[in-house]
């Protein structure tokens, strides 16, 4: 509580800098292994105290679209990958922005019927043994019919 005006403002400041890091970084620049590493994850640790604060990033995190992501997202990491080796240029016709938004799309839906289909019936059984069972079967399968949908 002490900080919070100081998150308030770093948190911003330091999810730019982190996206942008993200968008420039090769994956193996000299820097990172000297100490480059040490400081994005103190980076990283402002940015998760800034969230729990009120502040503009958590309300911009807030919002209903932000929220359906962040619900999808497991689901959306799940298909994505199988989604991008599916749909080529060679296989769409496709390419350039055209391609990358048909990915997203059919990502997003891939995403959205595993979530509501699988992920949600399977959090509702009552033994955490069987949900985590269920949900690593129900997940190969679910990629693996996406995959031969696909195809």
């Amino acid at each position: 509580a002490r900080h919070a005006r100081r998150l308030a403002v770093a948190g911003p400041l330091v999810a730019i800098g982190l996206v942008g890091l993200v968008a420039t970084t090769d994956y193996d620049p000299p820097w990172l292994l000297r100490g480059g590493y040490s400081a994005i994850s103190i980076a990283s640790a402002v940015l998760v105290a800034s969230l729990l604060t009120s502040g503009p990033l958590v309300t911009m995190l807030s919002t209903t679209w932000t929220v359906i992501i962040g619900r999808l997202s497991y689901s959306w990491y799940v298909v994505h990958w199988p989604v991008i080796l599916i749909l080529t240029e060679s296989r769409t016709g496709m390419s350039g922005w055209t391609l990358v938004g048909l990915k997203v799309a059919v990502s997003c839906a891939a995403a959205a019927v595993l979530h509501l289909g699988i992920e949600q019936p399977i959090r509702r059984l009552a033994s955490p043994v069987v949900v985590t069972a269920t949900a690593a079967v129900g997940t190969g399968l679910s990629v693996f019919v996406l995959a031969l949908a696909l195809l």
